[in-house]
């Protein structure tokens, strides 16, 4: 599958002035392949080294940090002869060695244009470890690969061309092509955006395989995923593994509560002798540190800059991808028909445009009027203005959205559905998967 950050790392590699570089993202969400088609589109020698699957490597590290010993230890410890010339260090899983993450540093410095990548799940866990790792801060460049977006998975599908230019252009989209992007869009919805799940998805499909079936595969693959997740919670985090695994289950939960106002993470009442957010710092702290959840904070005063307004304990939490959350809850495919009027369905819509958005590196605000039910599910804050993003799952109502507009003024609002889009005087409304076509028109800058 062609993925977006392919482009970034050529022109990481292509750079002049290149240093190491730190390839951060969650498990499973391709960096290794990522890599590996890096080194083959430009025929370059990989020289892979994977921390969690060979302890033994850190040994390349013992004697000297200098990029040259480095090299003579990896020839050793591979067996063979490297040509350095045509050569890509790849160190995966490198959160696992901490003087790998040091030597980034030293390659950087050397400036023998030999590419150096270190890639890890869990470099968040570390970030801020100075006792332990010497943090190789301004001597890296950083890239992060997330899950498949919705037009990646789109173009996984091979879509038929009149699909793909009307999903580029969705304010001129026919009702017959737009109907058809909402059906691969529900399939988004349930598979999510891990390659492995996407994968198994289109092969299934390519094979002739009926919707159950492959619907089916993906979900033992979506539950085999999330064992991992968890078991990975104890080996980075033992003591507390259980609770953070908890309270990324009822995140899960607590989203279906939202369907009526943009509700925060409630702390009482979910785990015995936790009752506030003070008990559960570590683990939110734990699951944002693995990728596996954004927050929204929500604020009461939607005003610039809306940092000002955030309070820590007062937020929304989101899963990194909305195959997972489905899974998590046990959210069947048939449930996503359009017929089927399910309330859950817009707290789905909503994690979707929270995954689009994160992506984009746009940080994430919601607002609700007090003793009000008054909301808006994200807010963006751009030349000095803050802008509303109403995101609505069956129907173009948004009164919030109205009340907002004639309280506050935005100079531009925004709302997205599943109706077709359009262009009102101060309210541009796309369809709900042509999320990124709206941030890169009208937010790309931020």
């Amino acid at each position: 599958m062609l993925r977006d950050l392919i482009q970034s790392l050529e022109k990481w590699l292509d750079a002049p002035t290149r240093k190491s570089l730190i390839l951060r993202g969650a498990r499973q969400v391709g960096k290794t392949w990522l890599v590996r088609d890096l080194a083959k589109r430009r025929n370059l020698d990989l020289v892979e080294i994977n921390f969690e699957k060979n302890a033994n490597a850190k040994s390349i590290f013992e004697k000297s940090l200098d990029p040259n010993d480095i090299k003579s230890s990896i020839e050793l410890e591979l067996d063979r002869v490297i040509n350095w010339d045509r050569a890509l260090i790849f160190f995966d899983e490198i959160q696992d060695c901490a003087k790998a993450i040091t030597s980034l540093k030293h390659f950087s410095d050397s400036k023998s244009g030999l590419p150096v990548i270190g890639a890890g799940s869990y470099l968040g866990m570390i970030d801020g470890q100075a006792d332990s790792v010497s943090q190789p801060i301004g001597y890296v460049d950083e890239l992060t690969l997330f899950p498949l977006s919705f037009s990646e998975f789109l173009r996984a599908s091979n879509p038929h061309a009149l699909l793909w230019d009307g999903f580029l252009q969705p304010e001129k989209i026919p009702r017959h092509i737009h109907e058809k992007i909402l059906e691969h869009y529900r399939d988004y919805l349930y598979v999510g955006g891990l390659p492995e799940v996407c994968s198994a998805w289109f092969a299934l499909k390519a094979e002739g395989k009926n919707i159950k079936e492959r619907t089916i595969h993906v979900r033992d693959l979506q539950l085999n995923l999330l064992a991992l997740y968890k078991s990975d919670f104890a080996k980075y985090h033992a003591r507390d593994a259980l609770n953070i695994a908890r309270t990324w289950g009822i995140i899960a939960e607590q989203l279906s509560k939202s369907f009526l106002c943009v509700n925060r993470f409630s702390f009482k009442g979910q785990i015995p002798s936790k009752r506030d957010y003070k008990a559960f710092e570590n683990y939110f702290s734990h699951l944002e540190a693995c990728g596996l959840i954004y927050r929204s904070y929500v604020l009461h005063h939607p005003t610039y800059p809306l940092m000002a307004h955030k309070k820590e304990s007062f937020f929304k939490a989101f899963y990194f991808d909305v195959g997972l959350l489905l899974a998590q809850i046990n959210f069947e495919y048939s449930a996503l028909n359009p017929g089927r009027d399910i309330i859950y369905k817009g707290p789905l819509a909503e994690n979707y445009v929270a995954t689009e958005l994160a992506r984009k590196r746009i940080p994430l605000f919601s607002y609700i009027k007090e003793n009000s039910s008054a909301e808006i599910e994200f807010l963006v804050q751009k030349d000095g203005d803050v802008l509303p993003i109403e995101v609505k799952n069956n129907n173009t109502q948004a009164k919030s959205l109205a009340w907002f507009r004639k309280f506050f003024e935005p100079k531009l609002s925004f709302k997205l559905s599943n109706k077709m889009g359009s262009l009102e005087p101060g309210i541009v409304h796309f369809p709900i998967y042509a999320c990124e076509n709206l941030i890169q028109t009208y937010l790309k800058d931020l």
